[in-house]
Parts: structure tokens; sequence; C-alpha cells
């Protein structure tokens, strides 16, 4: 494995660790980075403890309606910025504790290149999961990267396996603890997950880079080539499957403009059923605003609006078959059709009366 060159004196004990070494240079240079963009966020009078999401989007964080539009360096940017003196410490602390065994044993250049890749993992993996344009930031999915790193060359062959059962139960405890916590409202698991994640395929691909090194004394880095490539390649696979935020508002007001397109058209005495312009104008409408209602996310409703919901849920799904049976029965002079189309309007007018009545109770 990469050769480490500890510094001569030791009088500092773990602290040495604090300052660059010959085959540890990445780790406490990162953190200073990290340390210097904070410093630099709250000269310029943001909070040091509690920022604002406004100054947090002006330094590069996470907002999804801004990468979306174009601004994708912000996958890079948010993890060098941290909520607060608190976030920023804990996660130092938490790449100090794992850098200072992990560097030495991978060298410098992979550990540094599979860091940024990590964090970009748990960048792409927030930017998917998540629906509502929150603002994100922070190092942890970076520095879950590197505890799966970690954690993925311990299950192979390349430590030696007395110690592997010691560190890789003490890596698990770590991580299994920080995904239950993050658990809590406003963190995102998101992040750390596609980060273990990130930082796992770099490990494994590493392994055989490491093990030629072992065998032969050859430096090469084809593992971590390889990670860059898996890694942006799922990045972009990610970003364009993004699903976009869901303003129920906007989908509701949509949905009563269709609906009342479609109800006009019902009175068009020209569209007659079993025609290409009746299933257009009418049949097709009504499936439509059937796959409108499913879009709207029930838990951002309230009291009144889930009970609303419902009802119109009711309108066009009982329109729908109401027309599509009176379509189709006309088509194929099935009077069973027809009949069916005759029950399902009767049921549609009911529902049509009720959401009115509701309406009415709103204003």
């Amino acid at each position: 494995m990469p050769d480490t060159q500890q510094p001569k004196s030791n009088k500092w004990g773990v602290l040495r660790h604090l300052l660059p070494f010959p085959g540890y240079r990445a780790t406490p240079i990162i953190i200073a980075l990290n340390i210097l963009v904070y410093v630099i966020m709250i000269s310029t009078g943001i909070s040091p403890i509690f920022p604002q999401p406004a100054d947090m989007i002006t330094w590069g964080a996470m907002f999804k309606p801004l990468i979306m539009e174009g601004e994708q360096w912000r996958l890079l940017t948010s993890m060098w910025l941290h909520y607060g003196v608190i976030h920023l410490a804990f996660n130092m602390y938490a790449l100090w504790s794992i850098g200072r065994a992990l560097e030495p044993l991978i060298g410098t250049t992979r550990f540094s290149i599979l860091y940024i890749l990590a964090g970009l993992g748990g960048s792409a993996a927030s930017l998917w999961y998540h629906t509502d344009p929150a603002v994100g930031a922070g190092a942890s999915g970076a520095v879950f990267g590197v505890y799966g790193i970690f954690g993925s060359l311990l299950t192979t062959n390349l430590i030696d396996r007395r110690v592997r059962k010691e560190l890789l139960s003490s890596i698990g405890m770590f991580i299994g603890y920080n995904l239950l916590f993050g658990l809590t409202p406003g963190i995102d698991n998101a992040a750390h997950i596609g980060g273990l994640l990130a930082g796992a395929i770099g490990g494994y691909l590493s392994y055989f880079d490491l093990k030629h090194f072992v065998l032969t004394g050859s430096q090469r880095l084809w593992g971590t080539y390889a990670s860059a490539v898996v890694i942006v390649g799922l990045t972009t696979l990610l970003y364009f499957n993004v699903r976009m935020p869901v303003d129920p508002d906007k989908i509701i007001q949509d949905y009563f403009a269709l609906v009342d397109q479609t109800m006009q058209a019902e009175q068009d005495s020209t569209l007659k059923p079993g025609t290409e312009a009746y299933k257009t104008k009418i049949v097709d409408q009504w499936k439509t605003s059937l796959e409108m209602i499913g879009e709207i996310p029930q838990e951002r409703l309230n009291e009144k609006g889930k009970p609303l919901l419902l009802v119109v849920s009711r309108v066009s799904n009982e329109k729908y078959k109401a027309a599509w049976y009176n379509h189709y029965g006309v088509a194929k002079g099935d009077k069973t059709m027809k009949d069916s189309a005759a029950i399902w309007t009767t049921k549609a007018n009911i529902a049509v009366a009720q959401l009115d009545s509701m309406l009415r109770e709103m204003k």
C-alpha cells in the first residue's frame, strides 16, 4: 500500500494529524478548506450558529429549482458549506477520525478523488430523492463516503483479518447510529446514503489497484478512474430522473380549469360518442384530470383539502368511466356498455352536486 512517512516528532500525539505530512495531506487540507469557507461566510455577516437558507443559496448551497435551471455546480459547492459551527464541527471531527486511518492506507490522490466523488454522489441522491425545494449543504455525504470506502475495503482481504472485525464493527456502528439519527426532521439521510454507496463503489473498485500495489509495489489509479465514470454516470442518471417540486395549489387550479373545459365540451352537441373527437375532448380529458389528482401530495393538504380531494377524485373517476362506456358502447354497438354508461353518469352527477355543495361552503 502507499508509503507513508510519519512526522519526526510525536510530542503532539494524535493532534499531529491536524497538520499535513507525506502520505497524509488531503484530510487536513479538506478540513482547513471547510473551516476557511465557514470563516469567510461569517465574516460577511452570516449567522455563525443559524445561517439563513437565502444566505446559503447565495454561497452555493443545494437548491433544486436553481440546479434544474442550469446551476449543476451546486452539487459540488454545497459540500463545502455548513449550517453553523456545530454542523461544521461534527462533520470535520468525523472526517478527521476516519481520514487519519484511511488516507495513509489508500494514498492521498485516491483519497482526494474518492472524497469528491462521494460528495457528488450524496448531492445527486439528495437532489433526486427530495421533492420539496429544500436548501441543502454540508460535507456529510462525502464523509459518509469515506466511511463507505473503508467499510468496503474491510470486507476484502486487503487488511489483516485480525483487525478487520473490530474496525468493521466500529464503522458499522457509526454508520448505523448516524443513519438512525438521520431520521430526525431536517437531516438529509438521502445525501448520507448516496455518499455511503458512492464511497463503497470507490472502495471496491480501488481494491484491485491496492492489491496490485501490495503484490508489485507499482501504483495505479485505474479503479479510481473507473469509480469516477460510474459515479458521474449515476449522477447523470439521477439528474435526468429528478422529480420537480409539486405545487398542490397549481395542480388544483389547473384541474378545475380542465374540468370546466371538459364539462363545456360535454354540452357540445356536435361531439358524438364513438367519434375520435369525443374520445379526444371528453374521454381523454377526464382521464387526464384523474391523473392530475394522483399528483397532489395528500400530506400537504389541510383538514378541508383532504375531504375535498376525495370528492374531486370521485368526480373525475366516475365522469371518466361514464364517458368511456358511453364512447365505446356507441362505437361497438354494445348495449351492456351503454347501460353501464348510464349508471356511471348518474353516479358522476351525484358527485358533481356534492362537489358544488362543498365549494359553496368553503367560500
